[in-house]
């Protein structure tokens, strides 16, 4: 059994794979940075907690912190709530530049 680092609860990893991947929209377990269980991993995605989960950008091939540069993304996008860097993830991860390039048609 796991420990998480955030509560510090034993958890069952492939319980925690399956609910955190279960509820996250077009996330995956494998990329959290940290051991954490999937309460703790899934309130760190909604507090947008930097540092805890990382994508590969599948078009320039840059890892990412998805939380920071979804931060990028959105005040770049001030002016438009409604956009978010995730909304532009339609079969792979983009980064906040390559995402804001699809968007301008770059």
């Amino acid at each position: 059994m796991a420990v998480c680092d955030f509560c510090k609860n034993r958890f069952e990893e492939s319980e925690a794979k399956a609910e955190f991947e279960r509820q996250s929209w077009m996330l995956r377990y494998e990329n959290l940075r940290k051991c954490l269980c999937a309460s703790c991993a899934l309130h760190a995605i909604d507090r947008k907690t930097p540092g805890v989960y990382f994508e590969t950008c599948g078009k320039c091939g840059r890892e990412f912190d998805v939380l920071e540069d979804a931060r990028h993304f959105g005040q770049t996008f001030q002016m438009d709530h409604e956009r978010h860097l995730r909304d532009t993830w339609t079969d792979k991860p983009l980064c906040a530049d390559c995402a804001t390039a699809k968007i301008f048609g770059h």
